[in-house]
């Protein structure tokens, strides 16, 4: 949800839209809820009836939040929507570029990201840059829209808000802002030592050449 709005701000909307794009972030896996938690965990390859399974939780979800008294439309369709793909090999419809809502293709990004970075029973999380790369490679094959994956990249960069990183200096902080002429350059708010969480400072890397992230 957070990266989402993040997103929509890049992106120009307004601030209902934002707020908007937040509520379709909270929502858009809702239909979770209604897979068995064994298939969630298991850390075998799915098999073909498990994957159909696993794919009725968009269109499922949508149907459990008209249940709930939904009504709002842009929600419904970004909750069916966030698994297609622009090239169409998505589900449940196989939608293909501008058939897919806007909100949709943010809220996906966001969800892959999320996806790629956190742990999973069945795979190590990437590093964010590494991340950040796969969605570019995605793009450039036209399985995500470009265009918001090139918003992901100016609003996030290589180290999107809220990552934790090392710096060569031996330090260690959280990133707060990025900057769109300089992706791999953050601005880093920088902890004090002994793992209490205190802010000591922040660390602008644009203007520190010498200093860079290392994990």
């Amino acid at each position: 949800a957070r990266l989402a709005m993040l997103l929509g701000k890049a992106h120009g909307y307004n601030a209902n839209d934002i707020a908007m794009l937040g509520v379709c972030g909270l929502l858009h896996d809702a239909g979770m809820t209604m897979i068995s938690r064994k298939i969630l965990s298991q850390t075998e390859p799915l098999g073909a009836d498990e994957r159909a399974m696993i794919q009725k939780h968009a269109e499922g979800g949508a149907r459990l939040l008209e249940q709930c008294g939904l009504r709002d439309e842009a929600v419904l369709v970004v909750v069916r929507q966030h698994h297609e793909r622009a090239d169409g090999s998505g589900y449940p419809l196989g939608l293909k570029g501008e058939r897919i809502h806007p909100f949709a293709s943010l809220v996906q990004i966001a969800d892959s990201y999320e996806a790629m970075v956190s742990p999973r029973v069945y795979k190590l999380p990437m590093k964010p840059p590494e991340a950040v790369r796969e969605l570019e490679a995605l793009a450039a094959r036209g399985v995500f829209d470009a265009g918001a994956v090139a918003t992901f990249v100016r609003a996030m960069g290589h180290y999107p808000p809220g990552t934790r990183v090392r710096l060569s200096t031996g330090e260690t902080g959280v990133v707060v802002r990025a900057h769109e002429d300089a992706p791999d350059r953050p601005v880093v708010r920088l902890l004090q030592p002994g793992g209490d969480g205190k802010v000591r400072t922040e660390l602008d890397l644009r203007d520190s050449p010498t200093v860079a992230i290392v994990g």
